[in-house]
């Protein structure tokens, strides 16, 4: 029960990590058909929305870095509490 209570805000974390992902994902797939049905001619409309896709293609980096982070430590806690055991 123990091990429960401490694996619970790591994995709650993972979770929030993995939807806002998938948030940041949609949102991004979003803008790019926006952009991709956008008028050639709205250059600054297709400027503006190019800036917001490569700041969610940031944001999502980030995120994919901090999911990763998070299972790697899981792995490390995992792989220390086996070997003590």
């Amino acid at each position: 029960n123990r091990q429960v209570n401490y694996y619970r805000p790591i994995l709650q974390d993972y979770h929030a990590v993995t939807q806002q992902l998938a948030d940041k994902k949609s949102e991004q797939e979003q803008l790019q058909t926006t952009r991709n049905t956008a008028s050639l001619l709205q250059i600054a409309q297709r400027r503006q929305l190019a800036e917001q896709i490569a700041a969610l293609t940031e944001k999502i980096e980030e995120l994919r870095s901090r999911q990763a982070m998070i299972l790697h430590s899981l792995d490390c806690i995992f792989y220390f509490t086996v070997k003590k055991g």
